[in-house]
């Protein structure tokens, strides 16, 4: 799952260019030095620069998003982290959950599998009051603990909202 396009180096490493022209470096170092965090919020980020929104991604910027960079970010994360962080991580993840989607979390239809898919990536609450785990509570010195872990921020900090959160899982590059 190769990226093509133009690369930018800073020797001895080199970083492919999308074509939104958006430097991905600072994530890529983020993640080669296990700052999960850092680049946890980079991905936040860049996502919103890339779509060249401010505070969240509705369900049109989700479609609409450069399949490059998408498939670009998700490289990184897998890269970095022996296959076991990533968007597509989670997408295999959101699959054997049986595909959860909508907005009804405490539907009928839809609550055993995000309970499925919160449990698999590790983000469970810690008690009933607590259905997620607060973004400040995740993992961040052993993310790989639990597959697809990270990223998070995008989920959980509702720049993407959790129903058009499943429509990024129908994206092919991931």
């Amino acid at each position: 799952r190769g990226v093509t396009g133009v690369q930018t180096c800073a020797l001895p490493i080199c970083f492919p260019v999308t074509i939104t022209g958006v430097d991905y470096s600072e994530l890529d170092h983020a993640l080669r030095t296990r700052q999960w965090k850092k680049a946890d919020e980079l991905t936040a980020t860049l996502m919103l620069k890339v779509a060249g929104k401010l505070g969240y991604l509705d369900e049109k910027d989700i479609r609409q998003f450069p399949g490059e960079d998408l498939q670009l970010i998700d490289n990184l994360w897998l890269g970095h982290s022996h296959n076991k962080l990533g968007f597509s991580v989670q997408k295999q993840i959101w699959i054997k959950s049986g595909k959860p989607a909508g907005a009804d979390y405490y539907g009928s239809d839809n609550r055993p599998g995000w309970i499925a898919f919160e449990n698999q990536v590790g983000w469970q609450g810690i008690n009933y009051s607590e259905i997620w785990r607060a973004y400040g509570k995740l993992n961040w010195a052993n993310p790989q603990k639990f597959r697809g872990h990270l990223p998070g921020g995008i989920w959980m900090k509702g720049i993407i909202r959790q129903w058009e959160w499943a429509d990024s899982f129908y994206r092919p590059e991931i």
